[in-house]
């Protein structure tokens, strides 16, 4: 069975047992930009699309920030399925996820992409867990950070990310201070990319 069929069919967890839809994964191996969510909304399991609604126009502005369109880059979520009344993923819903798909989402390709986690629960996949004001709008690497999700799940030794997480679009739309910070970030990594797109 293919990728996505296998996916559709995926009952690892008890999000399962709840979802509606299963949402799409980007496996074109000519995107090197990855927004990583943490699970999809109600809104984007009904439509069976990952960032719908209010955070798909935030998600289209910052595209246009970083003269992108939505086809050139990869979104998708740590969780494939949507919980319950949105409530955070378990541990061992998103553990289970992470490993059994996101890892080859970010794999299956000759170049590793550039993971932008959104917000914290993403962030932490990555970078271990530390509180998302503290990591959003910096350049890391997961060459050193050691005892983290993805450095544990990998089962033949996990390849070395950039990761430039960023605020939760959810956030911004509560604080007028995090939008601010928000669109700062988004600011700093047009120069990172352009930096990068010259080494």
């Amino acid at each position: 069975m293919g990728f996505l069929t296998d996916r559709v069919q995926c009952y690892k967890c008890d999000l399962g047992r709840h979802r509606e839809t299963v949402l799409p994964t980007g496996l074109n191996g000519e995107r090197r930009l990855a927004f990583v969510g943490e699970a999809p909304g109600v809104d984007a399991d009904r439509r069976g699309e990952p960032f719908v609604g209010a955070p798909n126009s935030i998600l289209t502005k910052l595209l246009g920030v970083l003269e992108l369109s939505r086809d050139q880059v990869i979104v998708t979520h740590v969780c494939k399925c949507r919980p319950p009344s949105d409530r955070d993923p378990y541990d061992d819903e998103y553990t289970t996820c992470l490993h059994e798909w996101l890892i080859h989402e970010l794999t299956m390709r000759s170049e590793m992409p550039l993971v932008i986690p959104l917000g914290e629960l993403a962030a932490t996949v990555f970078l271990g867990a530390r509180p998302i004001h503290n990591v959003a709008g910096r350049a890391w690497s997961t060459e050193y950070l050691t005892g983290t999700l993805w450095d544990s799940l990998v089962p033949w030794g996990a390849p070395v990310l950039r990761v430039y997480p960023l605020l939760h679009p959810a956030l911004i739309s509560e604080s007028g201070l995090d939008e601010r910070r928000f669109w700062s970030d988004v600011s700093r990594l047009r120069i990172v990319l352009k930096k990068w797109a010259h080494k």
